[in-house]
């Protein structure tokens, strides 16, 4: 017999905790420290049984990017990611366990032109993670704890990039690589 597909729209919310690769632009190299921050966004959560599609908008603020090295001083970054999860569910009587994986398109904004025109349009990454899903009892409404990594696939940071008039060549350019504490809630 076949499900017929059940949709449902949701909120998350969490923590996020970032790290940036390092930057080597020829002979010298740039790290970032690990930056830390949050995330709010919304969900469209399609599930056929145990398996659903999640689609999703987040805005996720990384706090300020300290950068050391050839090039010093801290900046604001800011994303817009949409993820694309897929989720297998093992329903039980009062919560169902998930694993979810998929991509993740992520837009970055600095707020500050110099920073920002250093940065790729967008960039992807892989996503992966686990949580638990409990139906609220009377209100029909479901819970969605969940811990995510999201593992970056390619480069946030041009090869080329200018900072305060200086052009450097990047020969390894930086990639974002996130872990994630999140709450999720549809209605």
């Amino acid at each position: 017999m076949i499900q017929p597909v059940q949709a449902q729209f949701g909120l998350v919310a969490g923590l996020n905790f970032d790290d940036l690769g390092d930057i080597d632009a020829r002979n010298t190299q740039t790290t970032f420290d690990q930056a830390s921050g949050y995330h709010v966004g919304a969900f469209y959560n399609f599930n056929l049984g145990p398996v659903g599609l999640r689609p999703g908008i987040v805005y996720r603020d990384l706090g300020d990017v300290t950068v050391k090295g050839a090039l010093t001083g801290d900046f604001d970054l800011q994303l817009i990611d949409i993820p694309i999860d897929l989720r297998f569910r093992i329903p039980t009587p009062a919560f169902s366990p998930y694993l979810l994986a998929g991509p993740v398109v992520s837009f970055p904004s600095s707020g500050e032109d110099d920073a920002d025109d250093s940065l790729e349009d967008y960039f992807i990454t892989g996503n992966v993670g686990f949580g638990i899903e409990f139906t609220l009892p009377g209100l029909g409404w479901k819970l969605f704890p969940e811990f995510r990594y999201a593992f970056g696939l390619s480069d946030l940071i041009k090869d080329d990039f200018a900072v305060a008039g200086r052009v450097f060549v990047g020969d390894d350019a930086s990639t974002v690589n996130t872990y994630m504490l999140r709450l999720g809630v549809s209605f």
